[in-house]
């Protein structure tokens, strides 16, 4: 774990890192085989609660825990911190189960929706509803139209709302877990419609929950990855890439040096607010600059603790003589 100003990133190979957006919790999906199971952490007591009902499908086998979900697959916490939203199901082939809660006491709980229906969450519309991405046609070869499903935490349907995406195209394979996240305060949604495409001719769809009308279209940055999370920055979604993340406009961005690999990195929406800051290195070298240059406060340390301890050794060998 790495705590650079507002911001604290957990490092993690073979797994996906869900924050907070107040900075001050993770969930880490599992990893080796010994370690497997999801794991909430809070940064500020150092609380760490393993969800030992879920299990890995690239690690587990089955029986071995009654849920299981993909390593890569994002989580999403409630507002008020107590639960996370996970994209998970039951071992049988045919499930009704497309998601769970988990909460700090290490339940985990289900959320059934009907098994005819391809569905992903996509966050939480308050402490008590969660949203879906519901994919109308065939999947994934013909998709013909999306809807955003709300239920409570049962799975029960509260309403469906049509998506309108009016000038904007939908992909005939739109959908998997990353397709869509809501906004901080579960007014908004975004679609990931470009998912795919090249960044300068891609765009996605900020939607309203409601009505279900696109707000505004979001030019997807160049460089973009696809099967990885977006941040948010306010209401503004904030796109990962090989040197952290920023904004379609790139009015907010957030650096990481490169050797500690933020290629799908999920940022806390704390480390992205406030005026934007470009520090010594930002304006020497951007964002691709020469590595050790991020590191020029430790290097400058580093020389001048050499420059005195040259200049204690020499002041003993000048005592020393006759």
């Amino acid at each position: 774990m790495r705590y650079a100003g507002s911001r604290a990133r957990l490092r993690h190979r073979a797994g996906a890192v869900t924050e907070r957006p107040q900075d001050r919790r993770v969930r880490r999906s599992g990893g080796a085989r010994a370690d497997r199971s999801p794991a909430l952490w809070d940064l500020t007591t150092g609380q760490r609660v393993t969800l030992t009902d879920i299990g890995a499908n690239a690690s587990d086998v089955e029986g071995s825990s009654p849920y299981w979900t993909q390593q890569q697959a994002p989580g999403f916490w409630s507002p008020d911190e107590q639960r996370v939203l996970l994209f998970a199901t039951t071992w049988e082939r045919r499930s009704d189960v497309n998601a769970v809660v988990a909460g700090w006491d290490g339940t985990v709980s289900p959320l059934r929706t009907p098994q005819e229906s391809t569905r992903w969450p996509m966050g939480w519309v308050d402490d008590g509803h969660v949203a879906w991405l519901r994919i109308l046609g065939v999947w994934p070869d013909s998709v013909t139209g999306v809807r955003i499903v709300v239920t409570d935490l049962t799975g029960r349907q509260v309403r469906q709302v049509p998506v309108a995406l009016g000038d904007l195209s939908l992909p005939t394979d739109f959908g998997n877990q990353w397709a869509g996240s809501v906004a901080p305060g579960g007014r908004q949604a975004l679609l990931r419609l470009g998912q795919g495409g090249d960044g300068a001719s891609a765009f996605d769809a900020v939607v309203d929950l409601d009505t279900g009308r696109v707000v505004r279209s979001v030019a997807v940055p160049a460089g973009t990855p696809d099967g990885c999370a977006v941040s948010w920055s306010g209401q503004e979604p904030a796109y990962p890439g090989s040197a952290g993340v920023t904004t379609a406009d790139a009015a907010v961005g957030g650096r990481v040096d490169p050797p500690r690999g933020s290629w799908c990195s999920t940022w806390a929406a704390a480390a992205l607010a406030g005026p934007a800051h470009r520090g010594a290195v930002g304006w020497l070298a951007g964002l691709q600059g020469w590595a050790p240059l991020w590191w020029w406060r430790e290097t400058v340390w580093g020389l001048l603790a050499l420059v005195g301890l040259g200049w204690l050794w020499r002041a003993r060998r000048r005592r020393r003589r006759p």
